[in-house]
């Protein structure tokens, strides 16, 4: 064999054997990228579940959010009817037992100023008895209502001769019932 032949067959023995050893490293390459594969995918599988939980839990904590924010409302809402229902009452007490004077008189109208308002719960349609010496000396009825004041127009005049004046007291009728 001259130096040709062994040249020849030594490159290809040596190309034959790079060739197999490129085929086992592309297999070591591609059995170790599927073992890659299995353990990333694993962990990012793990991450997009989390990811799942987490939008879950956010939406879970909004909700909650707003539920406790409407029962707050609402709370207050009950807290701030009871204070009124309270002060209502306060204000209907006041009105039954302060003293309220006849502010204005219009005798050719018949119409009377009382010095207590909507602010002391005083309503279109109540009647009050009009005072003078702790004599009743006349009756009169709330036709229109202010916040400060509320206008009464006079129904009947008990003592002949003796009308309303301004400083009369002005006292609530009690339902009788």
């Amino acid at each position: 064999m001259d130096t040709k032949q062994v040249t020849g067959s030594l490159t290809r023995l040596l190309l034959k054997n790079v060739f197999i050893l490129l085929m086992f490293l592309l297999t070591v390459v591609s059995v170790g990228h599927a073992q890659e594969d299995a353990l990333v995918e694993k962990p990012v599988q793990e991450v997009s579940k989390g990811s799942r939980q987490i939008r879950r839990l956010v939406s879970d904590l909004v909700r909650v959010r707003a539920e406790v924010e409407a029962y707050k409302k609402r709370l207050a809402l009950r807290e701030a009817v009871e204070a009124q229902s309270s002060e209502q009452k306060a204000r209907m007490q006041m009105l039954a037992t302060r003293e309220l004077r006849i502010l204005d008189v219009s005798p050719g109208l018949d119409m009377l100023v009382l010095n207590a308002g909507s602010w002391r719960e005083v309503r279109a349609g109540m009647k009050f008895a009009v005072r003078r010496d702790g004599v009743t000396i006349a009756e009169a009825v709330v036709i229109d209502v202010r916040e400060q004041i509320a206008g009464l127009s006079i129904e009947n005049v008990l003592v002949e001769g003796r009308v309303p004046v301004i400083g009369d007291r002005a006292i609530l009728f009690e339902k009788k019932e």
